[in-house]
C-alpha cells in the first residue's frame, strides 16, 4: 500500500475511530494487516512527535499573545489543567479501584496538558490512573524537570507566571522552581480578589478549547477498550500533538 493510503488510514482511525473492520474493508486489506500498519505508523508518529521541542521561548509566546491576555497576565507564559479519558471496567479489582475516578464516577485515565495562551499545546504528560489527584499528578510527571530546563536555557524566567484552575494545589512545589502560580482565591474572597478570579477564570478557558480540540479525535472521545490500553500513551501524544495542526483555539 503506498505511503500516502497508509498513513490516510492512520488518520481516519484516530479521527473518526472506525472499526479495523471497516478499515479492511476501505482499504481492500485483511484486519491484521490494519492492526500492524496502525500500530506501526502509532509507534514511528509517536518517536517523532515525542521529540519535537514544542515549548516556544518566552519572547515567541510573548509576541504571539492575544491582546487581552497580555494586558492582564504578560508573564505568564502557560496554562495548565488535567483531563481524563474514559476506560473499559479493569477485569481486576486493583484496576478498577486505581483507574476509578471521584470527579467522573467512572474508570479512567489522567493527563497533564499544558498550553500557551493561544491554546497551543506545549505539554502532554503521560497517562495515570484516574485516582490520582490533580497536584499528584503535576508532582509524578516530568513537567518539574521540563520546567527546570526551560529555566535553565532561557526560555522561561524566575519569576514567570504559570495559570491553574482553583483546586490545583501546587503553588508550594511551583514556588520552589523559581516560578509563580496564578490560581483563582477561595471562597469568601475580597472584592480585589474576586476580580483576579474572574479574570484567570477568562483565560483558562484556552486549555480546556485545547483539551476539546484533542478529544475531536474519536479515539479518545470514547470509552477506551481494554486490547488498547497497550500502546494508548502513544496514542495520546500523537492525537495532542496532531491537534496543535488545527487552527489556533483563540485569535491575537
Amino acid at each position: 500500500m503506498p505511503l500516502r493510503q497508509q498513513f490516510l488510514l492512520v488518520l481516519l482511525k484516530l479521527r473518526q475511530n472506525f472499526d479495523l473492520e471497516e478499515l479492511a474493508f476501505k482499504f481492500q486489506i485483511d484486519m491484521q494487516s490494519v492492526r500492524t500498519l496502525f500500530s506501526s505508523w502509532i509507534d514511528f508518529m509517536y518517536d517523532r512527535l515525542g521529540n519535537l521541542s514544542v515549548w516556544p521561548h518566552r519572547d515567541i509566546i510573548a509576541e504571539n499573545m492575544p491582546d487581552n491576555y497580555k494586558a492582564e497576565f504578560p508573564t505568564t507564559f502557560a496554562i495548565l489543567n488535567c483531563t481524563e479519558i474514559k476506560i473499559e471496567k479493569p477485569s481486576s479489582l486493583l484496576g478498577q479501584s486505581q483507574t476509578c475516578s471521584n470527579r467522573k464516577s467512572t474508570n479512567t485515565l489522567k493527563s497533564l496538558i499544558a498550553c500557551d495562551p493561544h491554546g497551543s499545546i506545549m505539554f502532554v504528560s503521560t497517562l495515570y490512573t484516574g485516582s490520582i489527584s490533580d497536584q499528584e499528578l503535576f508532582r509524578r510527571c516530568e513537567i518539574k524537570d521540563l520546567l527546570k530546563g526551560l529555566l535553565q536555557c532561557g526560555h522561561l524566567k524566575r519569576g514567570d507566571g504559570l495559570m491553574v484552575e482553583k483546586g490545583f494545589l501546587i503553588e508550594k512545589d511551583v514556588k520552589e522552581l523559581g516560578l509563580q502560580l496564578n490560581i483563582p482565591p477561595f471562597a469568601h474572597m475580597p472584592v480585589p480578589d474576586v476580580q483576579i478570579a474572574k479574570k484567570i477564570a477568562k483565560h483558562k478557558v484556552h486549555v480546556e478549547r485545547a483539551i476539546a480540540n484533542v478529544k475531536k479525535f474519536k479515539i479518545v472521545s470514547g470509552r477506551i477498550p481494554n486490547y488498547m490500553l497497550e500502546n494508548i500513551n502513544q496514542i495520546w501524544l500523537v492525537v495532542c500533538m496532531l491537534s496543535n495542526f488545527q487552527q489556533h483555539s483563540i485569535q491575537a
